[in-house]
């Protein structure tokens, strides 16, 4: 499984051999169920690589998206976005098989094996940055049941860092360096958010690099030119899709 989740989060890496593919005729095999879980509150690519990388490493992906009072009651806040707000948003996403909504911001022992039992789930994923809770890892139980797995969190980006963004009311927010008083002859938020930062920017500089493997990733499942019938439509649509929703 260490080997698969290189492979998924480093394309071109080669696995020993992957839960996806098909076994050795002697075995019989069920498709393996990967389970995922989250607030994914103003959705970024950074939950798309994660839904990307988590469904790699199975066949089926099941994606738990935390409640409003479950957040709450852990974090101290609600999301920006309701609860069928982010269900929908997830679900738009072809990495996604199937939507579990209001579930639980903490996994017990009990809520485990209730994902085992009724949904057939057989391990459990999550980014390898920490999810602590009143000092009690949020994933214990799922580590001690042996189900447990981790990818590569997405540097860079996150929701609280595009609130933060919408916080200051910069313009320039992408390229400037925010100096403690350089918001002085701003509005009274810009100048009091300035004056309580040195020297960082507004907006991190994401770490996600775009390679040819990870747009040859990201893509694999669209249908290609053989799979369009002879005087298939191709239809291109653009637009900024800031704050994508």
């Amino acid at each position: 499984l260490r080997d698969l989740v290189a492979a998924v989060a480093f394309p071109g890496a080669t696995p020993r051999r992957r839960p996806s593919q098909a076994p050795p005729a002697s075995e019989e095999r069920k498709p393996v169920k990967i389970f995922i879980d989250g607030v994914f509150d103003l959705t970024h690519f950074g939950h798309m690589n994660a839904f990307r990388q988590a469904r790699a490493i199975g066949d089926i992906l099941v994606v738990g998206v935390n409640g409003d009072a479950s957040v709450e009651e852990s974090k101290g806040l609600r999301p920006v976005l309701t609860d069928a707000e982010r269900q929908a948003a997830v679900a738009g996403c072809r990495f996604v098989d199937e939507v579990l909504p209001a579930t639980p911001y903490v996994m017990t022992e009990a809520y485990i094996e209730e994902l085992v039992r009724d949904h057939g789930v057989d391990y459990f994923v999550h980014g390898d940055d920490p999810c602590v809770v009143d000092g009690h890892d949020v994933y214990e139980a799922a580590k001690k049941a042996g189900r447990f797995c981790t990818i590569p969190r997405t540097e860079g980006i996150s929701t609280t860092d595009i609130v933060g963004r919408l916080l200051l009311l910069t313009k320039d927010h992408h390229d400037i360096s925010i100096v403690a008083g350089s918001g002085a002859a701003e509005d009274g938020m810009r100048a009091e958010v300035s004056a309580t930062i040195t020297g960082v920017f507004a907006s991190q500089q994401s770490q996600f690099l775009v390679t040819s493997q990870l747009m040859q990733a990201f893509s694999a499942a669209l249908p290609g030119p053989s799979a369009l019938s002879p005087g298939a439509r191709a239809v291109y649509i653009d637009g900024a899709w800031d704050m994508f929703h």
